[in-house]
């Protein structure tokens, strides 16, 4: 797989034992042509949205634009920009938490 997607092998073995934790989008892509898959089913999967698109149970924001009736190749920007936001958000709050964590005197990690 390392080799159709560009990917190092031992990136791929850190995903794996990881959790996924440190995939990105450009990976996922990759990952995507290399392995001649879907991209927006690659996405969908790498944030764990298929089976909730699979059980009607989507979250909303992704919802609304699957439902949007835009082309997919928009539909997966937005999916993108919209994962990108949710990341950027996660990020601000772990943030928010560890100045709070300083300032009520303890340790961050």
């Amino acid at each position: 797989m390392a080799r159709r997607t560009g990917v190092h092998r031992s990136t791929i073995f850190g995903w794996i034992s990881e959790g996924g934790q440190k995939v990105t989008v450009a990976s996922v892509l990759a990952i995507a042509r290399g392995v001649d898959a879907d991209p927006r089913t690659a996405l969908l999967a790498a944030a764990n949205l298929l089976q909730e698109e699979q059980r009607q149970d989507t979250a909303p924001d992704i919802a609304e634009i699957l439902t949007s009736g835009l082309p997919d190749e928009i539909q997966d920007e937005l999916i993108l920009a919209v994962l990108a936001e949710r990341k950027r958000d996660e990020e601000n709050r772990i943030a928010s938490v560890r100045r709070m964590i300083r300032l009520a005197g303890g340790e961050v990690a």
